[in-house]
């Protein structure tokens, strides 16, 4: 077996038996070949994905190793497990019930190489609801389409898809590594602290398809809450991360950019923002409790306590309208107003 691989790819697997000989066929078609090593974790899982890899694949493709743990693991600890085995100079995490463009890791793997200077790049995708519809198979579904990366954009959603590639030494060198004490939100937090030190940049063509499971079974669909609560606790701490890094300066300009949108009338920002939304038109216009929550951290850093409680106010009919709420009563509490 090769020592260095160009791509390495982590596939997870509890109870996915039904997606697992899709997944690596589609992966063994890919146009990079055998410069692409693919592990497979195996988390526990009662069903029979044991027995596919060990006589189905490994006797015949000495580009895969595989890894069984007793007890059930989280995605997170999977794919952590299988970063730190990870052989090639780019990672990328490969969803069982998710497929590729045959040459989709190559062109990934193309920009990262013409850019030395990115950290992780990714690209549009197709929905599918077909179990096991491969892409060049894939007729009718929606197109899931995404804008370019913005680093103020990104603080307020994820939108980097299922299907992102990035560079190694984002682990070796960074010791940056996928929190294992989340169960749906840990993608958001690992790239949010990856782009403090590199930037991200999207692939302008789709390159996938994402398996949405017409029976709401998708991870991040099966606890609407508990994904709502995950995905605000790593966003509120990323965004007093970034502000913290900022200039003077910069606060003042980022300050003034969301008191621009607090003039937005509040359900005409909400209409715009919703419509772009059902439309699928990838939009820049930045979610209404979101400005309100980054002016009023903004406006707490630049001193201005009156500004940063208004900024509370802003967003009555946000979905962060109890999180703006509890910070508005933290800053009365301080009493410097």
């Amino acid at each position: 077996m090769k020592d260095q691989f160009r791509v390495t790819a982590i596939v997870s697997t509890y109870k996915s038996e039904r997606f697992l000989r899709g997944c690596l066929d589609d992966l063994l078609s890919q146009t990079i070949g055998d410069d692409l090593e693919i592990i497979v974790v195996n988390s526990g899982s009662p069903q029979g994905e044991d027995e596919i890899v060990r006589r189905e694949y490994l006797p015949f493709h000495d580009t895969i190793r595989y890894v069984r743990t007793e007890e059930r693991e989280t995605i997170y600890q999977a794919w952590n497990r299988g970063i730190r085995s990870a052989r090639g100079r780019f990672i990328t995490n490969a969803n069982t019930d998710d497929r590729l463009r045959k040459d989709a890791y190559e062109r990934l793997a193309d920009h990262l190489d013409r850019h030395p200077d990115v950290g992780a790049v990714f690209a549009d995708q197709y929905t599918s609801y077909v179990q096991n519809e491969v892409f060049t198979e894939h007729r009718g579904g929606s197109v899931r389409r995404r804008p370019s990366f913005d680093r103020l954009l990104f603080l307020s959603r994820y939108y980097l898809g299922s299907q992102p590639m990035w560079r190694s030494e984002v682990h070796s060198q960074h010791g940056i590594y996928y929190s294992e004490r989340y169960a749906v939100a840990g993608d958001y937090e690992f790239f949010l602290r990856l782009a403090e030190h590199y930037p991200i940049e999207k692939v302008h063509d789709i390159l996938g398809l994402y398996y949405l499971d017409p029976g709401g079974n998708n991870m991040e669909y099966q606890n609407a809450q508990r994904t709502a609560g995950e995905t605000e606790e790593v966003r509120t701490a990323a965004i007093h991360r970034w502000v913290d890094a900022l200039t003077p300066q910069q606060v003042r300009l980022f300050l003034h950019r969301m008191q621009r949108y607090q003039r937005i009338p509040e359900l005409m920002h909400y209409g715009i923002f919703n419509m772009a939304l059902s439309l699928g038109i990838p939009t820049l216009m930045l979610p209404r409790g979101f400005v309100c929550y980054v002016g009023s951290v903004l406006a707490e850093k630049a001193g201005d306590m009156a500004l940063a409680i208004r900024f509370c106010s802003g967003a009555a009919h946000s979905r962060n309208a109890d999180v703006l709420s509890k910070r508005k009563q933290l800053l009365l509490s301080r009493g410097t107003v």
